[in-house]
């Protein structure tokens, strides 16, 4: 089997759904370029939770780099994707935002994924329904994240007290 020479697979603004992931999946875990497939665009399409969560089970120990922005989904898909988090070793950079159907247990078992990835530096999360206990849980794991340097949450409608959990945080 020939290896892709390609390190970053955008595959966003169109119709994706489960049945294109399953189509998609077996390319993912095949040998990309030098170092495997490093970024991974999957934003503005219609996977759900299914589509995420066959997605969450694809993807390669090489990934850097997940954008899973307005797929749809709610806490089951983040639920399966914060299961496969901890394999991703070399993983820096998370943008889920504009995922609205998620509520706290989603964001909360997100949250608790996040201190397993050693190499995590960039999260964004902008415009979720994180609710106080999803912030809560996002504050007790930054500090957790030593490579952490950037966490934005703009637009998620969080309270005074969630916001100041929040900044103690990033301040530690």
């Amino acid at each position: 089997m020939p290896t892709i020479r390609f390190t970053r697979l955008r595959v966003s603004n169109n119709y994706l759904t489960t049945v294109g992931v399953a189509s998609l999946a077996p390319a993912l875990r095949r040998p990309w370029g030098a170092g495997g497939l490093q970024m991974l665009n999957v934003c503005h399409t219609t996977l759900g939770d299914a589509g995420v969560a066959a997605l969450a089970k694809a993807l390669p120990p090489t990934l850097e780099q997940l954008r899973i922005n307005g797929t749809g989904c709610s806490d089951d898909g983040l639920v399966a994707l914060a299961a496969a988090l901890p394999a991703l070793t070399a993983f820096e950079c998370m943008w889920c935002q504009d995922n609205h159907d998620a509520t706290a247990r989603g964001w909360v078992a997100l949250a608790r994924a996040l201190p397993s990835l050693p190499a995590l530096e960039q999260l964004s999360i902008m415009d979720n329904e994180l609710g106080s206990e999803g912030a809560a849980a996002l504050a007790a794991a930054i500090p957790q994240c030593p490579r952490l340097e950037e966490v934005w949450a703009d637009g998620c409608d969080l309270d005074e007290q969630a916001k100041a959990a929040l900044r103690a945080a990033a301040a530690r």
